[in-house]
């Protein structure tokens, strides 16, 4: 795969340099199709939206891609590729059979209200299905995800600095854009690795120290209940995303519980919907599943789960451990999208966590049929 990637990046071929442009996109695309073996890619994406303080004081700007883009996406999917819904993916893999390595399913984390304004509007108009998984404590901005309020206020308060003992014993650096971006990660890294408890300890601490804000979060950050039910009926599946996006390895059995079956049990008992499909929280470079949590997540009646990390879906793979390709803002052209999905499903992962599912997860014969207590 190293060679392909040295050859669309143009590395050693003159031929390549001198036809960059339009025949260089319209013939990376085409390696989405000619290339034999890998298997099929589940997308991950985040956020669909174009207004530039959106992907600064809210999310990190990395997760957005603006629309125009996600539309360019789609119509190279729709003519390359086989948009199914997951559910056709998850049931060869219980099956155990390879899915057709054409077959590419759309997910979105979080539950963003741009998924409903944008994503789901762009979906609709090229008939596509998608999943869309929930943070369901923040549906409607009942809560404020812990992700976004913790952005907000580290990159509009009027500190310079700030003190923090849970998470270190000096001040906070908050002198520059740089310096924010810095303590986001660091804090975000910090809370991903605490149990409740502590999680909560380190972010109220913050959110004190950063008062007063200069503004409260003004807009709407989530979908709410109306808009869930329109595109469910509409053919869209909504799925899980845990209570309040804890990372779900490091909690106590009573907790998992709670953000695992509680998640399901809003979706199902308030909402009204399915609810067959869930997503780790919490994933990138840090550990967001395991075996423990994937049988809980069947216990509760969920039948899949997808990761965060990177690799195509098939045979190999338990349902509860499902890899996606994850699609960031800088895919801004269809030669790099076109190579990352290439990539994502040819490049097989080798993660300790998929080990342990696979080995010591639900097994399909009985997972995903319990109900949630």
């Amino acid at each position: 795969m190293s060679g392909i990637r040295r050859y669309l990046d143009g590395a050693g071929s003159t031929a390549w340099s001198a036809a960059r442009g339009a025949w260089g996109t319209a013939f990376s695309s085409r390696l989405i199709a000619v290339i034999p073996g890998g298997g099929c890619a589940v997308l991950r994406y985040h956020s669909v939206n174009d207004d530039p303080t959106w992907g600064r004081d809210y999310v990190a700007p990395a997760i957005v891609v603006r629309p125009e883009d996600f539309e360019s996406q789609l119509a190279l999917l729709r003519e390359r590729c086989e948009v199914v819904p997951l559910d056709r993916i998850v049931d060869a893999m219980a099956k155990g059979r390879r899915p057709d390595p054409r077959w590419v399913a759309i997910t979105f984390d979080d539950g963003y209200e741009d998924n409903y304004r944008h994503a789901y509007r762009l979906l609709r108009e090229y008939d596509m299905p998608a999943t869309f998984y929930v943070t369901t404590a923040c549906v409607d901005d009942a809560e404020i995800l812990w992700t976004v309020r913790l952005r907000h206020a580290l990159m509009t308060t009027g500190h310079q600095q700030i003190a923090c003992p849970s998470a270190t014993p000096g001040p906070i650096d908050l002198s520059t854009s740089c310096a924010r971006h810095c303590a986001i990660r660091w804090i975000t890294g910090l809370v991903k690795h605490c149990a409740r408890s502590e999680a909560d300890e380190v972010l109220a601490e913050v959110f004190d120290a950063c008062e007063p804000l200069p503004a409260p979060i003004a807009r709407r950050i989530m979908m709410n209940a109306a808009e869930l039910q329109e595109m469910e009926e509409a053919g869209m599946a909504i799925g899980g995303h845990s209570v309040h996006h804890y990372n779900l390895p490091v909690l106590g059995d009573a907790d998992l519980r709670a953000e695992v079956c509680g998640s399901r049990a809003f979706l199902v008992d308030e909402l009204g919907l399915r609810a067959r499909h869930f997503a780790y929280p919490n994933g990138r470079r840090d550990r967001h599943c395991d075996a423990r949590v994937a049988r809980e997540i069947a216990r509760c009646g969920y039948r899949s789960a997808a990761t965060s990390i990177s690799g195509p879906a098939g045979p190999g793979h338990s349902r509860y451990g499902i890899p996606r390709v994850g699609v960031s803002a800088k895919r801004t052209s269809m030669r790099s999208f076109a190579a990352h999905l290439q990539h994502g499903r040819l490049t097989r992962p080798r993660s300790p966590s998929l080990k342990d599912i696979e080995r010591n997860g639900p097994r399909d014969g009985s997972a995903g049929e319990e109900a949630c207590e």
